[in-house]
């Protein structure tokens, strides 16, 4: 075999090995580039707002309103939709779990990668905690001390003034407790549910 063909055949299997290492590589890093920088809902009043840079959110502590320790730590590996509340869920708020409830459920064979969360001040009454349970199944309820549920609307916050009333935000946090989106409560759910859609299927985690 003559010394070109050597160097042609070297040649052949280096191309080959290049080749296999990019098709294994350009999906995630393309992925990650979309996901991170060059995401953008389509414009109009149905799609959120997307944080730039994602904003990690630091842990609370939080309990389940059965008295159990959850810390908000404890929601990663998990795409989440997340609406702060206040002491009273009224019919704003009422209307916002059934939005977050049912934007988790379109998400079809991904539905398991959300994570629905109402999260409102410890002083909630029991009865409207029942009740959310019965109306919402699928929606995780957590329970925040004052000092707590400050810290967190403070984190989420809108540079907006804030107190124990909630938010009015309904936010979305990725998997590795970065937030990602937020949407305006007057917000169209069919915009939350198609910007979630196209955050799964860009992502590889979660």
């Amino acid at each position: 075999m003559s010394e070109n063909n050597k160097n042609q055949k070297k040649f052949d299997k280096k191309y080959q090995l290049v080749l296999l290492i990019l098709l294994f590589l350009v999906p995630p890093v393309a992925a990650y580039v979309l996901f991170y920088t060059d995401f953008r809902p389509s414009s109009g009043a149905n799609y959120g707002q997307l944080v730039s840079p994602a904003k990690p959110i630091a842990n609370v502590v939080l309990t389940t309103p059965d008295g159990r320790e959850f810390k908000f730590s404890d929601l990663r590996e998990k795409w989440v939709l997340l609406y702060l509340g206040g002491p009273k869920c009224n019919e704003a708020c009422n209307e916002n779990l059934y939005k977050i409830h049912q934007v988790r459920l379109a998400q079809g064979k991904n539905t398991e990668r959300v994570k629905s969360v109402y999260i409102a001040p410890e002083k909630a009454l029991q009865s409207e905690i029942d009740d959310i349970s019965g109306k919402y199944p699928g929606i995780l309820l957590l329970l925040a001390r004052p000092d707590a549920f400050v810290d967190l609307v403070d984190q989420f916050d809108n540079d907006a003034e804030s107190d124990l009333q909630g938010s009015e935000w309904i936010y979305i946090v990725d998997p590795l407790g970065n937030l990602m989106m937020r949407y305006d409560t007057e917000a169209d759910p069919s915009g939350i549910r198609k910007d979630l859609k196209r955050l799964l299927k860009l992502s590889q985690i979660g």
